[in-house]
Formats: C-alpha cells, sequence, structure tokens
C-alpha cells in the first residue's frame, strides 16, 4: 500500500478523471487513507479498495481470524475504506492462507470475516459508533433503511470474557441476535437478547467476532459516518458461464 504509486495520475486532472478506485494491497505496509484531493481532481468521488491481503497464516486457530477482522476494521472504520477483499478463497498449494484449505475445509478466518459479510450486505452504510469502548474491544456498525436492519460487529482481542453494553441512538430497536465466531464456534447464533430502553449488555466470549443484528422499527433516520459506502465487506459470487457485451459497463 503506497500512495506514491498513485500520486502522479491523481494530481493530474487529465489522468484522474479516468480513474475511479485507487486500490491496495497491504504487504508490508498501510492502510493509508486516500486524500480528499484525489475526488477534487478527479471531479468525481474516488473510492479506496484493499483488494488483496493474506499472511496470517495458523487456520485452525483463532488467532488468524482475529488478524484479519481488526484489518478489515482498520481499513474501513478508519482509513474510510469502500472494500476489503481477501486473497484467496481456496488454498491451491501449502502456505496454509485460503479461507478454506486445499480440500475446501473452511478456516477460522472464514468465518471471522462471515461476521461483516454475512450481516453487511450491499447497500448498508456504516453509521456513527464509539470504536473502543473498552480496552481490547472493537466496534461497527452498520445500517439499511431498506431492510430495516442495524449490525453492530463486535471484537474482542482480550483473552478474557468481556461484558459490554451497547446503546442504540435514534433507532427503535426491541430485539438483537447475537453470532459467535471464537475459539470453539463458528458463525453460531445465540440466543436472542432484550433491548430495553435502547440497550443491551453482552458478554463478548474470549477472543471472538460477535455480530448483532436487529430489525429496526420506527423511529428517526440514523446519523451517517463521513464516506458511506455501498459494499464494505464484498462476497465473491461466481458465475458459471461468463457473458460478454459490446458495450463496456461501469460496475
Amino acid at each position: 500500500d503506497n500512495l506514491n504509486l498513485a500520486a502522479t495520475t491523481m494530481g493530474d486532472a487529465n489522468a484522474a478523471k479516468y480513474v475511479k478506485v485507487v486500490a491496495a494491497h497491504l504487504y508490508g505496509g498501510g492502510p493509508n487513507t486516500v486524500p480528499a484531493s484525489y475526488s477534487t481532481t478527479a471531479g468525481h468521488a474516488v473510492e479506496s479498495w484493499e483488494t488483496e491481503f493474506s499472511e496470517k497464516t495458523s487456520d485452525g486457530n483463532i488467532d488468524s481470524g482475529l488478524y484479519y477482522s481488526n484489518s478489515l476494521h482498520n481499513c474501513i472504520v478508519d482509513h474510510n475504506f469502500n472494500a476489503w477483499n481477501y486473497w484467496w478463497l481456496i488454498n491451491l498449494n501449502t502456505d496454509d492462507e485460503g479461507l478454506c484449505d486445499s480440500s475446501g475445509t473452511p478456516t477460522k478466518r472464514l468465518y471471522c470475516l462471515g461476521n461483516y459479510s454475512k450481516f453487511v450486505r450491499p447497500g448498508y452504510v456504516r453509521i456513527g459508533a464509539t470504536e473502543v469502548p473498552s480496552a481490547g474491544v472493537s466496534v461497527s456498525a452498520f445500517y439499511s433503511a431498506t431492510a430495516g436492519k442495524v449490525v453492530i460487529v463486535a471484537i474482542n482481542n482480550n483473552s478474557s470474557t468481556q461484558s459490554q453494553t451497547f446503546n442504540y441512538s435514534d433507532l427503535n430497536v426491541s430485539t438483537a441476535y447475537p453470532w459467535i465466531t471464537d475459539s470453539s464456534r463458528n458463525l453460531v447464533q445465540q440466543t436472542s437478547v432484550a433491548v430495553a430502553g435502547g440497550s443491551f449488555t453482552y458478554p463478548l466470549p474470549a477472543q471472538s467476532v460477535c455480530s448483532f443484528v436487529a430489525s429496526v422499527s420506527g423511529g428517526s433516520t440514523p446519523t451517517f459516518t463521513y464516506t458511506p459506502s455501498k459494499t464494505f465487506t464484498p462476497t465473491s459470487s461466481p458465475t458459471s458461464t461468463a457473458t460478454k457485451t459490446n458495450t463496456p459497463a461501469n460496475t
């Protein structure tokens, strides 16, 4: 991730107007926040995508899953990235870096990242949340007016359970549904939690990623973060047959 590679192009209005996305890998550096000047020079919004990352192995252990969950959180929350992509889905050699091993068995990394991608779907935007409500805990939140849902994702990096209180502001929520990935569970739904007075408290398991999914009814519109994104955690959707068209289309 080296913005110097993009600086010349994005400083030239004649060149920058053709650029929609500045992409980055995270090997040996980054993430870096894409300067707002890029969009100004280009004359349109320039998105920031992390397009490849895989270096922390130990697929059977939760530490690898936490490593990539924290990377995703850092890119999206701290640096306003619009997309975060993992490399690769199925491991085709012996380096132990796939989301699945060479036989197709899912790794702990896959489930930890699934705490985001299963619930934060296209059309969701990131909304304001206290990023570090407790030492060792990282929190982000996402909302879809169309789906009528709000999703909180909490990473507990601590080696012990952390009791954490969550408060909804400007969102009318009555029940939250926790999904947990930790050393013994792989994206497993838990018993629902009642929300009273816009608040609930939950024991985040040691070294875990927890998603709290809730339906929103009524209430005022939540305040969005500075840069809403169309898709924060993309999920690959391969098709069997590619379709060619005569006219290129933006995606």
